[in-house]
Order: structure tokens, then C-alpha cells, then sequence
């Protein structure tokens, strides 16, 4: 079998997500010869910092044979001749409070200065602390993180599960539960996309699909859809599995500002999970969602 290419952005966090996944794939399919390959932008420049529509684009044109980033980061519904090949098991999918001296938010000092990436993140904690100094955050994990150390910010909110990929649990001082901030569509899971006509590859990657993470990220990605919002939007989603095994789903509208946050749920069989999503996005429309989402 041909060398398969696995593509990824270039930061340390997302180089070390591929190759977790070429490794299980390696496991899976012990003939196979997987390497990561970083996919840089037109110039050589700014690997950390760009988003997967570079990476997309390198699969199209045949530069990779699959591509991982946290699911997360792809949108809700990938673009054409693109398909989800695969969605990795899910680590802790809330995010989690990095702070100086390890101060809670609910101590931080009016004005005190938190780092947070999205207006889904900034939305939900305005709504919490409207007195806080909202800090946007660029860039990878390190730099978001150094920016404690050089006096910056008083704390960060990141991804529990990118902490937890980087063997940096120790650096977690809480973990925001999702009742205050609940997280992205898919966030705590990995995606692998390939070429929507690849049946090779596709296979390849499903060996790593976890079917409980997939059936759950479904309805949440479904619900954005539905809503017809990005990723950059002020929405959160969350699907768990209850005792029975059904799907429950929690979502969340912000005002930008924080002045107004709506939220809803819907429940349904596993093999509902898109439904499901579309149900929760018209249950969170009749509460004016989409009042709030035209002042994004």
C-alpha cells in the first residue's frame, strides 16, 4: 500500500493530534505507511494561525489523502467534495480556566482581564461577568497560554481537551461546566475529512470512528446547520447519552454582548441525532435566537 499522507496545521497541538491519529491508524492497519505532513500557506508562512479551509484545499487538490484538526474547527457542514471520514473518541468537551495564581473567575477584580478565544466563549462569560475585560485570543495554544505569564491577562479560557492532549492537565485550575459556558459543536473530538470520492481513504479513517462521539457531535453539528450559523457564531452545543441510551442535547444562542443568552433541549434515539439538531434549532428560534444572531 502507497504511502498515505495525513495533513495537519503546523502548530505543536495540532501536529501532535495527527499524529495520534496516523499512530491508531497504524495500529489498524499495520501494512499501511501513514506519515503527518504540515500543510503550510501559499509563502511557507503562518502555520499556527490559519484555519482548515487551507487544509481543505490541499486535500482537493491532492497534496494529503486525509486531514485532522479538532472537529470543532470544521464547519458544521463540510464543504463540497469534502466528507467527514471519521470522528475520534471525545476527551472532557468543556473548556477550562487558566488563571495567575490559580484565582477563580467568580474572585477575579472587576476590570480584571480574561483571554478568551470566539465570540461563543466571550458571549457566555459576558452574560456571567459583564465587568470583566474581554481579551480575544490568537493565535495557538502556547502563545494563548503565555499570555498569563506576560501579564496580559489575569486568566484564559481554552479547550479542556486540547490541556488534556498536551499532557498539560496540571495547568487546568477549573473546569467551566457547561451550564455557564457550553462549548463548541464538536469540541473534545477530533475530525479526519477526506475527498467525498475516496472510498480508499475513507475506509482507512473510519477505523477510528467512535460511534458514540459520532452519533452525539451529529446532533450538535445538525443543530448549527439548521441554524444556519458558523463556527464563528456566539451558539454552543452539547449531546450526551443518557442512562437509556437516547441522545440529549443542549444548545445556546448568546447575544454578542452577553445581555441575552437563550437555551433549549431536545431528546431523541441514536439514530435521531440529526433530527434531533434540527429540533433544538427550531425549539431555540421560537425564544428570538435569531434576533439575537442578526446583531453578530
Amino acid at each position: 500500500m502507497p504511502r498515505i499522507v495525513v495533513g495537519s496545521q503546523g502548530s505543536v497541538l495540532a501536529l501532535s493530534q495527527a499524529r495520534w491519529v496516523a499512530e491508531r491508524l497504524k495500529e489498524a492497519w499495520p501494512e499501511a505507511d501513514f506519515k503527518v505532513r504540515s500543510i503550510r500557506r501559499p509563502g511557507g508562512a503562518g502555520q499556527a494561525d490559519y484555519g482548515v479551509s487551507e487544509l481543505e484545499e490541499a486535500l482537493r487538490k491532492g497534496q494529503a489523502d486525509m486531514i485532522v484538526a479538532s472537529l470543532c474547527e470544521f464547519a458544521p457542514e463540510p464543504p463540497g467534495g469534502i466528507a467527514l471520514g471519521a470522528v475520534t473518541r471525545r476527551l472532557d468537551p468543556r473548556e477550562a480556566w487558566v488563571a495567575r495564581g490559580g484565582r477563580p473567575i467568580a474572585d477575579l477584580a472587576p476590570g480584571a482581564r480574561v483571554g478568551a478565544s470566539g465570540a461563543r466563549v466571550r458571549a457566555q462569560l459576558a452574560a456571567l461577568r459583564g465587568d470583566l475585560e474581554f481579551v480575544p485570543l490568537e493565535g495557538d495554544l502556547e502563545s494563548r497560554m503565555a499570555r498569563i505569564a506576560a501579564g496580559e491577562c489575569d486568566g484564559v479560557v481554552v479547550p479542556a481537551a486540547d490541556l488534556l492532549r498536551m499532557d498539560m492537565r496540571q495547568r487546568i485550575d477549573a473546569y467551566i461546566e457547561t451550564a455557564v459556558v457550553m462549548p463548541a459543536a464538536g469540541q473534545g473530538a477530533l475530525g479526519i475529512e477526506v475527498r467525498e470520492d475516496d472510498d480508499v481513504h475513507a475506509e482507512l479513517a473510519y477505523a477510528l470512528n467512535d460511534g458514540d462521539a459520532d452519533d452525539r457531535t451529529a446532533a450538535e453539528r445538525a443543530f448549527m446547520v439548521a441554524l444556519g450559523v458558523s463556527i464563528a457564531a456566539p451558539v454552543g452545543a452539547l449531546a450526551v447519552l443518557g442512562e437509556d441510551g437516547r441522545i440529549n442535547l443542549s444548545g445556546c444562542v448568546a447575544a454578542p454582548d452577553g445581555s441575552k443568552v437563550v437555551r433549549s433541549e431536545a431528546s431523541g434515539s441514536r439514530e435521531e441525532s440529526e433530527d434531533i439538531g434540527i429540533e433544538l434549532a427550531g425549539k431555540i428560534r421560537q425564544q428570538g435566537a435569531d434576533v439575537l444572531l442578526a446583531r453578530v
